[in-house]
């Protein structure tokens, strides 16, 4: 009997130590210090927005097959060899209105023909931008080879 109440002891101490009794409950933590609510005069309206970032890239995505026109007729013209293939990079800046300002091919562009800066500027200076707060200069790169 004894070996039995032993047993028995064992195995309350057992089920004890394994988490056979309730943890005691944690409290919550305390609430953050009360802070003054962000104020809207403080936030920056000038800044563009994201989406409005995409919609420029967009754009300047779409202009792709004009640029690659104006790569077509530097080879066709001679002003590129026609295996010339590369990058073209241009730099702007978009007015509040949307309007294109101040494009310009950049001297990183490894695809180097006046022709081709010239018709490329052409034709980004005619693409539409959305309206923003401020003006936002930006460069944008073409990659530019020929399909065979």
């Amino acid at each position: 009997m004894r070996a039995w109440i032993a047993a028995v002891g064992m195995i309350g101490v057992w089920a004890t130590a394994c988490g056979g009794s309730q943890q005691p409950e944690r409290e919550p933590p305390p609430p953050p210090p009360d802070a003054a609510p962000a104020a809207y005069d403080d936030v920056d309206d000038t800044l563009v927005d994201p989406m409005t970032i995409d919609e420029i890239n967009l754009a300047l995505e779409r202009r792709a097959p004009q640029v690659s026109r104006c790569y077509a007729r530097a080879i066709e013209s001679g002003a590129l060899p026609r295996t010339a293939k590369g990058v073209v990079v241009v730099e702007l800046t978009i007015a509040r209105d949307g309007s294109p300002q101040d494009v310009h091919v950049l001297p990183a562009s490894t695809l180097k023909a006046p022709p081709l800066a010239d018709c490329v500027v052409r034709e980004i200076r005619d693409a539409r931008f959305p309206s923003l707060p401020k003006p936002l200069p930006m460069t944008y790169s073409y990659k530019l080879e020929r399909d065979y």
